[in-house]
C-alpha cells in the first residue's frame, strides 16, 4: 500500500510538473509574440523621425501595437507606445470629437503603463501633456508635471515637454514651478536650439529666452525690441 502510494504522488508530482512546464512554455510564446509585434511597430516608428505619418502608417503600427498587448496586456512600453501614437492621431485628426476621444485614450494608457512603471518621468510628462490637451488645466495636470521633475528632469524628450507644459501654465505655476521650467528651457537650448526656440517663440516667451545665449543669437532683432518694450 505504501508502495502505491508514493507511486501515486510520483505521478501526481510529474502530471504537475509537466502542467507548470506548459504553462510557462504558452507563457513565454506569448511574451515573444508580443514583443515581436512591439518591436515591429517601434522601428516603424523610428522611421517616421519627426515627420509626421500618414494615416495608413499610424493605423498600421497602431494595430501592431494593439496585438502586443493582446498577448501582453500589462506591458508598459507597449502601453506609453499606444498612448503616443493615439496623440499622434489627435493632431492629426479633423474631427474634434475624435480627437478628445483619443486624448482620452491616450491618457488612460498612460495611466495604465503608469501602474506597471510608476517612475517612468517621461510618462509622467505626458501623462500631464495629454491632460493640457483635455484643456483640464487642474492640480492633477501640476502634480504629474511635479513627479516628471522630480524623478527624470533630464531624461530624453522630458524638458522638451516641461518646456510646452510651463509655458503654457505659466500664470498657474508657482515659483519653484517656474525655475524648473527655467532650468528646463536652459538644458534644451543646449541640446536642440532651435527646438526649443520654436517651442518658446510659439508662445510668445522671449521674456524667459532672451537671457539664454543660444536662443537670444536665434530671435535676433526680437529681443532688443521685447527689452524696449518692457
Amino acid at each position: 500500500m505504501q508502495a502505491m502510494g508514493r507511486h501515486s504522488w510520483r505521478r501526481a508530482a510529474s502530471i504537475a510538473a509537466m502542467v507548470l512546464l506548459a504553462a510557462l512554455a504558452i507563457q513565454a510564446a506569448r511574451l515573444g509574440i508580443a514583443d515581436a509585434y512591439e518591436r515591429t511597430a517601434r522601428l516603424e516608428i523610428e522611421r517616421w523621425g519627426n515627420r509626421p505619418a500618414n494615416p495608413q502608417n499610424l493605423a498600421r503600427a497602431t494595430d501592431w501595437v494593439t496585438q502586443s498587448l493582446r498577448y501582453a496586456p500589462h506591458n508598459p512600453s507597449a502601453l506609453e507606445a499606444l498612448g503616443g501614437l493615439q496623440l499622434r492621431q489627435m493632431h492629426a485628426a479633423t474631427d474634434p470629437q475624435l480627437a478628445v476621444a483619443l486624448a482620452r485614450s491616450a491618457y488612460s494608457n498612460f495611466r495604465l503603463a503608469l501602474v506597471e512603471r510608476p517612475t517612468a518621468a517621461l510618462n509622467w510628462a505626458r501623462l500631464a501633456l495629454t491632460k493640457l490637451y483635455l484643456d483640464e488645466r487642474d492640480e492633477a495636470l501640476l502634480s504629474a508635471l511635479r513627479r516628471s521633475l522630480e524623478l527624470g528632469p533630464r531624461d530624453l524628450g522630458v524638458p522638451e515637454l516641461v518646456l510646452h507644459l510651463g509655458m503654457a501654465l505659466w500664470p498657474r505655476m508657482d515659483a519653484d514651478l517656474r525655475r524648473e521650467v527655467v532650468r528646463a528651457l536652459g538644458l534644451s537650448a543646449l541640446r536642440d536650439a532651435e527646438t526649443a526656440f520654436a517651442i518658446g517663440k510659439s508662445y510668445g516667451r522671449f521674456d524667459l529666452m532672451c537671457d539664454i545665449n543660444a536662443l537670444r543669437a536665434l530671435a535676433a532683432g526680437a529681443c532688443e525690441q521685447f527689452h524696449k518694450t518692457e
